[in-house]
C-alpha cells in the first residue's frame, strides 16, 4: 500500500509526464486559451482523489477527469 507521500511523488511524476497530452486533448474540446488551466483543475481533482494510489492505468484516469471537468 502506497503512503501519502508516495501517492504525492506519483501525481507529481504523472503530471510532468502527462502535462502536455492533457492540454493538447483539452485545447481540442475547449480551446487553447482555456485548456491550460483545466489540466491545473484536473490534477487538483485527481489529486484529491481516493483512486490516486492504485491507479492501474493513469493517463485514462485523467482523460476521464479531464472529460469530466
Amino acid at each position: 500500500e502506497y503512503s501519502e507521500r508516495d501517492a504525492r511523488h506519483a501525481l507529481d511524476r504523472l503530471f510532468r509526464r502527462e502535462r502536455k497530452n492533457l492540454i493538447r486533448y483539452l485545447e481540442r474540446h475547449v480551446g487553447r486559451e482555456l485548456a491550460p488551466d483545466l489540466v491545473q483543475e484536473v490534477f487538483l481533482r485527481a489529486a484529491s482523489s481516493s483512486q490516486i494510489v492504485s491507479l492501474a492505468n493513469p493517463r485514462a484516469f485523467l482523460r476521464r477527469v479531464a472529460h469530466n471537468v
